[in-house]
């Protein structure tokens, strides 16, 4: 269904919950509990007002507990339609057979269970690392680490069209959750920061600044942005250093898998770490 709809609380538009041609599933409740049954039942070009309950764990500061009045414009309601698995499809999708367009989403299927596993050997990794350490890091620094995240956060949940209060909605955050949440993060992130920073010395490992060039350049790709605008950007907001720990935390975790045998969960990945420090003073 696309829907128009308008939320009001108390007489008063509550702030991001306004959307024109809205594309939702009906069926699937993915905004407010109840919306999807308000619009189940609606005709074409209908309009109607709907009283919306909100529960009072409701992620969304300010609506908990409260009823809050939608207005809501059905403008086209579409059937999903699964085409079918022959040949046309894969010439469609630029293969010569289906057999050969199965093998590619095997393959593709396999690279994602790879990264899936790599990331999850990262997280573990840094975990590991930053676990045991006392480090004590300046209140100022985990802020603007954690406002870079932020950063990184709006830019992605604008190139999705969406908005940082769709986000916490689907979510079932606050504003002040997020960011109790993302200053955890960031201290962690800070600290094997520290850790890394140490790899890079003993291993010669650098950040370029044909290395950010690159980065910023992907980033304004990503976030359909200018890359010079993008770069000011975060010059302004003192961001650049944090871009820099990134690629360099990159470039690290991409030397210590190349020295790891990563062939089986676990104990060989370790083993293969350790060795990288044997020996080192």
């Amino acid at each position: 269904a696309v829907v128009d709809f308008e939320g009001t609380l108390d007489g008063r538009p509550i702030k991001g919950w306004s959307k024109k041609n809205y594309s939702l599933e009906v069926g699937k409740e993915n905004l407010a509990p109840g919306f999807t049954q308000a619009v189940t039942g609606m005709k074409k070009g209908e309009t109607k007002n709907a009283d919306i309950q909100f529960p009072a764990d409701y992620g969304f500061h300010g609506l908990q507990g409260k009823t809050a009045v939608f207005k809501i414009a059905l403008k086209d309601l579409k059937e999903r339609k699964v085409p079918a698995v022959d040949e046309k499809l894969a010439k469609d999708f630029g293969f010569d057979s289906i057999a050969a367009l199965k093998e590619r989403i095997k393959e593709e299927l396999k690279l994602q269970k790879e990264q899936g596993e790599k990331k999850r050997l990262i997280d573990e990794m840094v975990t590991r690392l930053v676990k045991g350490t006392s480090i004590d890091l300046p209140s100022t620094l985990i802020e603007r680490q954690r406002d870079y995240m932020m950063y990184k956060l709006n830019n992605e949940l604008a190139n999705k069209n969406a908005t940082m209060e769709d986000y916490l909605k689907a979510n079932k955050l606050t504003e002040e959750k997020l960011k109790e949440k993302y200053s955890e993060a960031a201290e962690k992130q800070l600290k094997a920061t520290l850790i890394f920073a140490e790899i890079s010395n003993r291993e010669g490992i650098k950040v370029e600044d044909e290395d950010v060039k690159n980065e910023i350049e992907k980033l304004a790709y990503a976030y359909r942005q200018d890359p010079l605008k993008l770069r000011r950007q975060l010059e302004q907001r003192g961001l650049i250093d944090n871009l820099r720990e990134d690629i360099l935390e990159r470039k690290i975790i991409d030397f210590l898998f190349s020295g790891a045998k990563i062939e089986e969960r676990g104990k060989p990945f370790w083993a293969g770490i350790g060795k990288l420090f044997a020996g080192k003073k």
